[in-house]
């Protein structure tokens, strides 16, 4: 859990004895019976180190976990839900039910972690989720395209997994994990591997506090490695080439898009940004035969990748390896043997760019301004509080990024606010 919020669900409840489990469903059932309550519910309990268990609520309602305990029953508890509702008797009685296998579920949203958990809000330039089959299924209502709102739940799916043991579910759902991303909108998909391959899940020494302990480690950027780096820059160097103007003359010098150059050789540095701002170097040196040669750091070596959809094969220092790479724009994210995310720096753009930047900021999600600190004319120092911004249930604090003078302010509390607007411009200068 995060914040009383559940992240990871699943079924049977690992290390929970059988007699506990019957407790909890007789305390549930009596506490229904005591409210003549008649549908589809669910009660929660708390479980304290010392075996004993407490109640904590009921929803009368299935809730967002319900398919851990459809994927181990085998049954439909939507379908039971409406028949109930219908009049008509429960399908079968509880000793005729039976469980088989574990199921783990996560809660694919669209926040960022490495950021704080900042709401992701927009059009989802690319969805990539897993697809259904034996011991997978995927529950969601967002496509490619599509735009996530500011005004309703960040979840945009859930992944489910089944196996014949809890390792089993684990790793599949690993698996999954690995095809899943979407570009555009951040998600916590990253963080979501990174629980499952912990030494603590898989050892089933979590507990309900357990990930706020650890959530620092989980998100903090991995610097890329420099395989990594090497399957965007295929990727980039791929799409580049497909996009050259179609219909040329082949055969002139204005048509080819190869490193040859007159006299010396073509080089180009390919420079990547993470998102905690690290700048990363590729750099391409022309070969006569129209390939490239790459350097990395100390690391040196010859650029060889193919590209099939989203599937990148390259050689680098780890071997051959095969990357799951999306790209949009200048936003690259990757799945493999690391997860990472990368925008590439168009060197014409990014010294325009970074001026700009620093005298003004603009608006991360849509929002209500529920506090303006500042006016124009008024000097402010790093760090000073300039607005507070509420979306998405939760409020985000602005400060200065520097020194300077308000230029503009661009609102009053009260204010909604689109994504991107400009909140505040400044004039450099001492505070």
């Amino acid at each position: 859990q995060r914040r009383h919020q559940k992240v990871v669900e699943e079924a049977p409840a690992p290390n929970l004895p059988d007699a506990t489990r019957a407790a909890m469903g007789a305390a549930a059932v009596r506490a229904a019976q005591a409210v003549g309550y008649r549908g589809a519910g669910t009660v929660e309990f708390l479980l304290a180190p010392d075996g004993a268990f407490y109640f904590l609520e009921m929803n009368t309602r299935l809730q967002v976990e319900h398919p851990v305990t459809e994927a181990i029953t085998g049954l439909d508890l939507v379908e039971w839900q409406l028949r109930v509702a219908a009049g008509e008797p429960l399908p079968l009685a509880q000793p005729d039910i039976r469980r088989h296998g574990h199921a783990i579920e996560v809660r694919l949203c669209a926040e960022d972690p490495a950021r704080g958990f900042l709401p992701g809000v927009g059009r989802l330039d690319a969805l990539a989720l897993p697809a259904p089959g034996p011991g997978r299924r995927v529950d969601t209502g967002f496509e490619h395209g599509d735009t996530v709102s500011p005004h309703y739940d960040s979840l945009l799916a859930k992944l489910i997994a089944w196996g014949d043991d809890r390792e089993q579910a684990r790793t599949r759902l690993l698996a999954m994990l690995g095809e899943t991303t979407s570009v555009g909108v951040a998600s916590n998909t990253a963080l979501l591997e990174r629980i499952l391959a912990t030494d603590d899940f898989a050892a089933v020494r979590h507990h309900t506090g357990w990930l706020e302990g650890v959530l620092d480690d989980l998100t903090a950027p991995a610097a890329p490695t420099v395989d990594a780096l090497l399957a965007a820059t295929v990727r980039l160097t791929v799409d580049e080439h497909a996009a050259a103007p179609a219909g040329a003359d082949d055969r002139t010098p204005w048509a080819l898009a190869g490193p040859f150059r007159v006299g010396v050789p073509a080089v180009r540095r390919v420079q990547w940004h993470t998102i905690d701002g690290a700048s990363h170097t590729v750099t391409l040196t022309g070969r006569n035969d129209g390939g490239y040669q790459w350097q990395c750091g100390e690391q040196a070596g010859a650029l060889a990748g193919t590209v099939r959809d989203d599937t990148v094969t390259v050689d680098g220092p780890a071997g051959r390896q095969a990357w799951r790479v999306w790209r949009h724009g200048q936003h690259v994210e990757l799945a493999g043997p690391q997860r990472v995310r990368l925008q590439y720096v168009d060197p014409l753009a990014a010294e325009a760019a970074e001026d700009e930047a620093e005298l003004r900021l603009t608006a991360p999600l849509p929002g209500k301004l529920v506090q303006v600190a500042v006016a124009p004319g008024q000097s402010v120092a790093k760090g000073d509080l300039l607005l507070v911004l509420e979306a998405m249930k939760m409020e985000h604090r602005i400060h200065a990024p520097h020194d300077g003078v308000i230029e503009t302010v661009g609102g009053q509390t009260g204010d909604f606010v689109p994504a991107e607007a400009v909140l505040v411009s400044f004039v450099a200068g001492d505070a």
